[in-house]
């Protein structure tokens, strides 16, 4: 606003000047309509410079506000030791702290999925252009490091193509369908019992049993047990239950590091629906086969194995609490 008001005066000052005949110059060869056409071209000139100037300062406010909120994630990472998932809940940060005025930055904190032997980790935070043809802004940075890399981009399809190691949130699947990954876990006295067989050629099977209970249920963590009994279902001399603490944090579950995929996980083409029944019941499961062993796991509990074949050993859900 002040740029604009400068140039009015500027220019208003600039058009009673040089549209005034000056004596014994070359102006006066020259008509009051051609004086002004020239000073309207170096006005415009002006003009555009301005708006770059101004353009210029937008996105300079959209890398500054990515630089703040990045370095408040690197901070509560330090804090804690853990990887924030968003700026809001985990980090501290205002709603009205993440828009500028042109750009609103996305609360999530993205996963920037490298190669397991990466000795960095990387994340993402994206902002997204308020007007209708404003471009998306794309913030990568080192957890440990701070090295920082700045990208935009002219549509949201062209900001996935060109990062195609940001894993996004598939948006198609409503939040109310999703089953909750800790299910399994938040009922207190929750009981579950596997019976395990393994061949070995020459020999009597191996069968074994595993029970498991939910013991302690929190805020954001539970506690199960699991007792291993013998192939007579009696609790094996000397062992005693394993105690597991597993919180409810999405991002850990399964792994001390988030970054890290599974090493061989199975392809999600090679998932389908199945309902299937064992001694526990019937359950509608995703079942999935990976080499030449095929394992069945629970839709409503994730994480609960329902059953599994291979080769040379199996595992049947054979008693299941609500």
């Amino acid at each position: 606003m002040k740029a604009k008001l400068l140039l009015s005066a500027v220019t208003a000052s600039l058009l009673l000047v040089f549209a005034t005949p000056q004596a014994g110059t070359a102006q006066d060869s020259k008509s009051l309509e051609e004086r002004v056409a020239e000073l309207e071209k170096k006005v415009k000139v002006l003009e555009e410079y301005i708006a770059k100037l101004e353009a210029e300062k937008k996105l300079a406010d959209v890398e500054e506000l990515l630089g703040s909120l990045r370095d408040q994630a690197r901070i509560q990472y330090s804090k804690t030791g853990s990887y924030p998932r968003d700026l809001v809940a985990s980090c501290g940060v205002k709603n009205d702290d993440l828009s500028v005025d042109t750009h609103t930055v996305r609360d999530e904190v993205f996963f920037v999925v490298e190669g397991r032997r990466m000795r960095e980790r990387y994340a993402a935070l994206i902002a997204d252009p308020k007007d209708k043809g404003g471009r998306y802004a794309v913030m990568t940075f080192a957890w440990r490091s701070g090295t920082t890399d700045l990208k935009w981009y002219d549509s949201e399809a062209e900001l996935k193509e060109g990062n195609p190691n940001i894993k996004f949130a598939d948006k198609t699947v409503a939040e109310a369908d999703k089953p909750d990954p800790f299910n399994l876990y938040k009922k207190k006295g929750r009981k579950w019992k596997h019976k395990s067989v393994a061949k070995i050629e020459g020999m009597d099977d191996l069968v074994s049993y595993m029970i498991y209970e939910v013991t302690e249920v929190a805020e954001d963590y539970a506690v199960y047990t699991m007792t291993l009994h013998d192939k007579d279902d009696k609790p094996m001399g000397g062992l005693d239950p394993m105690e597991t603490r597993i919180p409810f944090e999405v991002w850990n579950a399964g792994s001390d590091d988030p970054y890290e995929a599974p090493n061989e996980g199975p392809a999600e083409n090679n998932i389908v629906e199945e309902t299937i029944k064992v001694k526990a019941g019937e359950f509608k499961c995703f079942r999935f086969e990976q080499h030449g062993t095929k394992s069945w796991t629970s839709k409503k509990y994730p994480g609960l194995l329902v059953k599994m074949e291979g080769a040379s050993n199996s595992m049947e859900l054979i008693e299941f609490t609500e």
